[in-house]
C-alpha cells in the first residue's frame, strides 16, 4: 500500500529535475521519443504504427543535437570525460544488477536465458542482450559531437553536407554491409556506419536550433520524403514505406523520415510547451532510467505467457508504467542518499 500511495504521488508532486530553467518542449519531445522507443520493444503491435514509430531514435538524436546548438566545446578531453560516465556508469550499474538477478534466479532453477556472450556483447555495447545499441548510438555521437560543432560553424552549406553523407550512407549500406561476415566489417558495420548515419540527423538538430537555418533546412527534408513517398508508390503501389529496413545501420528512408517529423515537432515546440506537464517533464528528464528499466519489464512480457497473451496496449500501459514509477522511485531515493551521504555517485542514479 506505501508503495501505491508513493506511486500515485508521482503525477502530483514536482518531478525530480527541476525544469525551472529548462526547455518543456525540449522535455516533451524526449518523452514522446522515450515513449515510442518503449513502444519498439512491445511486440505484435499495429505493423502501421509500428512503421510509423520509427522517428522515435532519430528525434532523440535530434533533440540531442538541438540542444547542442550555438554552443562550443573549448575543452574536448574534459567534455568527454565528464559525458561518459554519464552514459556509462548508468548502464554498467543496471547491467550488473539485472545479470546478478538473473544469475541466483538461474542458480534456482529458473531458465532465463542467460549466456556468457549475452553478458559480455552488453557490457562491450554489441548485440548482447539486444537492447544496448541505443546506449552505442548515444555514446558514439558523443564522441563525434566536438567535431560536428567543428562542422556546423565552418561548413557553409550544411544541408548539402548532409544530403551528400546521406547519399552516401545509403550507398555503403547497400552495397558493402551485406558483403561479408569478416571482424573488420562487422566493426564498420555497427560502429562506423551507426556513428555516420546518426551523425547527419545529430548535424539537423544543429541547424534546428538556429532560427536563421532551420526552416530552409526543414523544407529539404520536407520535400525528399514527399518524393520518397511518391517514387514509392509508382514502384511498388504502396504507401507502406519499408522504414524499419533502412534502420540497421541507418540510411535512406529511415534518416530522410526521422529528420523530416523531427523538424516537424520543431516547428510546433511552442504547442508542445503547453501541452507539457509535471509528468511529459519528469519522464523527458528521466529518459536513460527509464529505458533501462524497461527492458526486464519487457524481456518478462515475452518469456511470461500470461503477459504475452494481453493485448499490446496493456502490455505496453504496464511496461511504461513500472519503467517510469522505477525511475521516479530511484530518484527519490537517490535524492534523500545525497543529503544525508553527499557524493557525487548519487547523480548517476537520476536522468
Amino acid at each position: 500500500m506505501h508503495y501505491l500511495c508513493i506511486t500515485f504521488s508521482f503525477f502530483k508532486m514536482k518531478p525530480i529535475t527541476s525544469t525551472s530553467r529548462r526547455d518543456r518542449s525540449i522535455d516533451f519531445m524526449r518523452f514522446v521519443g522515450i515513449a515510442l522507443i518503449v513502444l519498439a520493444h512491445i511486440r505484435d503491435i499495429d505493423p502501421i504504427l509500428f512503421e510509423f514509430r520509427a522517428f522515435d531514435v532519430p528525434l532523440m538524436i535530434f533533440v540531442s543535437g538541438l540542444c547542442f546548438s550555438g554552443k562550443t566545446i573549448s575543452n574536448v578531453p574534459k567534455f568527454l570525460l565528464h559525458r561518459t560516465p554519464r552514459l556509462i556508469v548508468p548502464l554498467y550499474l543496471f547491467l550488473t544488477v539485472y545479470f546478478a538477478l538473473l544469475l541466483v534466479a538461474g542458480a534456482m532453477g529458473v531458465n532465463t536465458g542467460l549466456t556468457r556472450d549475452h553478458i559480455i556483447g552488453s557490457y562491450l555495447l554489441s548485440e548482447g542482450i539486444g537492447y544496448v545499441w541505443v546506449i552505442r548510438v548515444f555514446l558514439l555521437i558523443m564522441l563525434l559531437t566536438p567535431a560536428m560543432l567543428w562542422i556546423y560553424k565552418k561548413a557553409a552549406h550544411l544541408s548539402i553536407l548532409c544530403l551528400v553523407l546521406l547519399l552516401v550512407q545509403t550507398l555503403l549500406v547497400k552495397h558493402v554491409v551485406s558483403a561479408s561476415d569478416a571482424p573488420l566489417m562487422f566493426i564498420f558495420r555497427e560502429y562506423v556506419l551507426y556513428a555516420s548515419g546518426y551523425a547527419v540527423i545529430f548535424l539537423c538538430g544543429l541547424q534546428a536550433g538556429t532560427p536563421a537555418r532551420s526552416p530552409r533546412s526543414a523544407y529539404v527534408w520536407y520535400a525528399l520524403l514527399a518524393g520518397y513517398c511518391v517514387y514509392f508508390y509508382i514502384s511498388e503501389g504502396s504507401l507502406a514505406l519499408p522504414i524499419n529496413n533502412n534502420k540497421y545501420p541507418p540510411a535512406g528512408i529511415y534518416i530522410i523520415y526521422g529528420v523530416a517529423i523531427s523538424f516537424l515537432l520543431n516547428t510546433v515546440r511552442p504547442l508542445l510547451a503547453r501541452l507539457s506537464n509535471r509528468f511529459t517533464d519528469f519522464v523527458g528528464s528521466s529518459t536513460m532510467w527509464i529505458y533501462l528499466y524497461h527492458i526486464p519489464f519487457c524481456s518478462a512480457l515475452i518469456k511470461v505467457a500470461s503477459f504475452a497473451a494481453l493485448p499490446w496496449g496493456v502490455r505496453y500501459a504496464m511496461v511504461f508504467f513500472f519503467a517510469v514509477s522505477l525511475t521516479y522511485l530511484q530518484a527519490l531515493a537517490s535524492k534523500k542518499a545525497e543529503t544525508k551521504w553527499p557524493s557525487g555517485f548519487w547523480k548517476y542514479l537520476r536522468g
